[in-house]
């Protein structure tokens, strides 16, 4: 049941089909899946045997697809972690993760590791490369065998509450992800897919959901606002992945006319939260659809809000569930709890849980942090949120960042939507609880003046007093010239506790 028998159906399929395109590079699926080849023979040079684990530490390129594939194909497990990490970050991931091998680009700053093997993807440092020693192989390579429940893929955790967990999904869980969003989400070989999420992030496992259905890849190393329109319109993309914090830059940008898009079917949205002021302008100023879809690490995608539900019906005149996360995919159970594990009621908050065979097998050498997620069958996520009586989800809050002051409890997501209501004077929003030793903790929002505005802190505060319960309002604005954010797109709000002290620019 190896995953990469998918793909090697489309080689037979579709062989003179391009499958890839980065940069000036076009790979048909006969060529890529040589080069995959290639590279699983290097990796077996290299020592790489069945289940064995390769660290891949890059950003996008032709050859970290390769690579991530290649591992694949050779039944190893390519670690994929996030290439910003600093050395010492990505030493103290390493060296508990008994990596037989670690794969870098120039952008990284790959760690000393006892026991592993260093190699650059290109020439990133002197001595042999993956590029080189795959151009002495050969373009033929057997695939391996995989027992659904061998490791595939290990992701990592963007470890806000400490050290990035590595989440270890199987070849049957991510064989069932990719059938179960290829229904739920339409995936089809007709599709010309343009993504910059990056391949260490679970979205960024929809390029190589693409290439399993067939389909076109377009994928960049990095977000540039203009490449990416000008390269979506060049290539005639029909999908285009984008996150919230980056739509909004497309709009703020006013570029949209610059581009021909009309080739664009649908944007997938996803990661972090969309405020409502840019659901509603994004839905004026594009002429595609769009679909959101929430879901995490360790269950991969969870729901899908499709195009249809974003506007107002009969079922729902005023339009509320384009603020949710839309309905469970088929085969996703989802239930939300209250701290002693009842059921809660339609419309009643609590811990969202979900029961799916696309879930993973459990942290790596983390027993513990395993036990209290996965519970009984279940996934806890530790995200706050309730379903309406049509069974849609809507997700308020992560359930450690809930703030507690003066006994009450304050979701950020709820203040951050208040605050996004300020459409045009507002761009990016967000809220921590800071400590005061009255309340506990008192909401703090750092803002991002939309271009033009000069928006003050006082009538931020006096809308939020028009608008929401008043323990509810920041006691403090910070304003900020850009918000800080994961690849994921969402923001790092240990950084912004950094702003809280020594900021002149504050009310």
């Amino acid at each position: 049941m190896n995953l990469m028998s998918m793909f090697e159906r489309q080689v037979l399929e579709r062989p003179d089909k391009t499958a890839l395109i980065f940069g000036e590079e076009h790979y048909t699926y006969a060529r890529l899946n040589a080069g995959i080849n290639r590279c699983a023979s290097a990796l077996r040079a290299l020592g790489v045997t069945r289940q064995k684990r390769v660290a891949i530490t890059a950003r996008n390129s032709d050859l970290y697809l390769q690579a991530l594939l290649g591992c694949l194909k050779l039944g190893a497990i390519p670690c994929v972690l996030n290439c910003r990490l600093s050395q010492k970050e990505l030493g103290r991931v390493v060296r508990g993760e008994d990596m037989h091998l670690i794969l870098f680009d120039a952008n990284a700053n790959p760690p000393a590791a006892p026991g592993s093997l260093s190699v650059s993807l290109d020439d990133a440092q002197d001595g042999p490369s993956l590029r080189s020693l795959m151009a002495e192989q050969a373009a033929d390579f057997p695939l391996a065998e995989a027992a659904p429940g061998d490791i595939a893929l290990e992701l990592f955790t963007t470890g806000t509450t400490g050290l990035p967990k590595g989440v270890l999904h199987t070849h049957g869980g991510l064989l069932y992800y990719t059938l179960s969003l290829a229904y739920n989400a339409a995936w089809t070989a007709s599709e010309i897919y343009q993504t910059a999420s990056p391949l260490f992030h679970i979205s960024g496992f929809s390029a190589v959901i693409c290439l399993l259905t067939g389909g076109t890849l377009i994928l960049k190393d990095h977000f540039d606002l203009h490449d990416f329109l000008r390269t979506a319109s060049l290539y005639r993309a029909t999908r285009l992945s984008l996150q919230p914090v980056l739509i909004s830059r497309v709009l703020e940008s006013g570029a949209l006319n610059d581009y021909d898009l009309s080739a664009v079917r649908k944007i997938v949205y996803g990661g972090a939260p969309m405020p409502p002021a840019v659901i509603d302008e994004a839905l004026k100023c594009f002429s595609c659809e769009f679909e959101q879809i929430y879901g995490t690490s360790e269950i991969c995608s969870l729901t899908i809000l499709p195009w249809k539900w974003h506007f107002p019906s009969p079922q729902d005149p005023q339009g509320q569930r384009r603020y949710s996360v839309g309905l469970p995919n088929a085969g996703m159970e989802v239930r939300i709890i209250r701290s002693d594990g009842t059921r809660c009621a339609p419309g009643k908050l609590g811990e969202i849980i979900v029961r799916t065979p696309a879930v993973m097998k459990g942290y790596s050498n983390n027993e513990s942090a395993t036990r209290s997620a996965l519970r009984d069958g279940w996934y806890y996520t530790g995200d706050i949120g309730y379903l309406d009586h049509f069974g849609f989800l809507y997700v308020v809050d992560r359930k450690y960042d809930l703030i507690i002051s003066g006994g009450e409890n304050i979701c950020p997501k709820e203040v951050e939507s208040c605050i996004g209501g300020l459409t045009g004077r507002i761009s990016q929003v967000a809220v921590l609880g800071m400590c005061d030793p009255v309340w506990n903790e008192v909401p703090v929002a750092f803002v991002v003046r939309a271009k033009g505005s000069d928006i003050t802190a006082e009538e931020i505060l006096r809308y939020c007093r028009a608008n929401i319960a008043a323990y509810k309002v920041p006691k403090k604005i910070v304003f900020m010239e850009k918000l800080p954010y994961y690849p994921s797109g969402k923001v790092v709000k240990h950084e912004l506790k950094k702003y809280l002290n020594g900021s002149s620019n504050q009310s």
